[in-house]
């Protein structure tokens, strides 16, 4: 079946001002990723942190990690866009968002916070392995509903038209990663619940998601849109799903083959 894509990017308006799916997506990711947050607390944090203290690291990762998307996204996709127009990055309504380059900021936010209150490193990437999906998954539906991050071209008979682009039909990439990351979503929690059977290990929540999110991402990119951006010819999302793989497989050996002791505790 072949759709013809006439979705309208503003929710509902405020006072005048439009409130976007997009940003709606990822506010209530944020919302729900605090709740889900207080309820998981204690077995990734013990007493360590009060449920205050749960939702201001949530938040706080979350902001950083919108920062990380929207500059990564401006360095390795939109380059030529923010050379002549840095505010671009700002408005963050008209969507783009850099998964690794999200990643990469709440992680550096994780790193901070956990180095500061002196807790294991893997009691935060772990965590986030479990909440994080939720808010991915949504936000991509949101880039379907904006409009943007289409697919290749396809001759099936399943595909999208986006008017805006041009008359071909394509495969609706973005929907692909709402199943992606749904994926990820159930490997996660189906891996926390298990956990807490007496399989615990610091670590494997982490290597699941890494190593789960680069197979994934990697095969997705044969449907994903031509790239702009190259590195040695291949394009930059694939190489940093390879490595995002990569490090999931040597989180994975570390939990499997590492000290026991600090495998342990965390």
């Amino acid at each position: 079946m072949i759709y013809v894509w006439d979705l309208e990017p503003v929710a509902f308006m405020i006072g005048g001002w439009p409130v976007h799916w997009y940003g709606l997506a990822y506010g209530v990711g944020a919302l729900l990723a605090v709740g889900l947050g207080r309820r998981v607390a204690r077995d990734f944090w013990g007493g360590g942190l009060t449920p205050k203290e749960v939702e201001d690291l949530i938040l706080g990762v979350f902001l950083w990690g919108v920062v990380g998307g929207r500059v990564g996204e401006m360095l390795l996709y939109r380059a030529d866009v923010w050379a002549h127009d840095w505010g671009a990055v700002f408005r963050i309504w008209e969507g783009g968002m850099s998964i690794h380059g999200g990643l990469l900021g709440g992680l550096l936010y994780m790193l901070w916070h956990a180095r500061r209150r002196g807790l294991g490193w893997w009691r935060y990437t772990d965590a986030a392995a479990v909440l994080l999906p939720l808010t991915m998954m949504l936000g991509r539906g949101a880039n379907y509903i904006n409009g943007e991050l289409w697919g290749m071209p396809t001759a099936g008979d399943w595909g999208v038209i986006f008017p805006h682009v041009d008359e071909v039909p394509r495969h609706p990439a973005q929907l692909y990663a709402v199943g992606k990351n749904l994926v990820l979503l159930c490997l996660g929690w189906g891996t926390y619940v298990w956990q807490k059977r007496g399989h615990w290990r610091w670590g494997r929540l982490t290597g699941v998601f890494l190593l789960g999110y680069g197979v994934m991402r990697t095969v997705l990119q044969v449907w994903f849109r031509a790239p702009t951006q190259l590195v040695g010819g291949v394009p930059v999302g694939l190489v940093l799903s390879v490595v995002t793989a990569g490090l999931g497989l040597g989180v994975l050996g570390w939990v499997y083959l590492g000290p026991k002791k600090i495998v342990a505790e965390g």
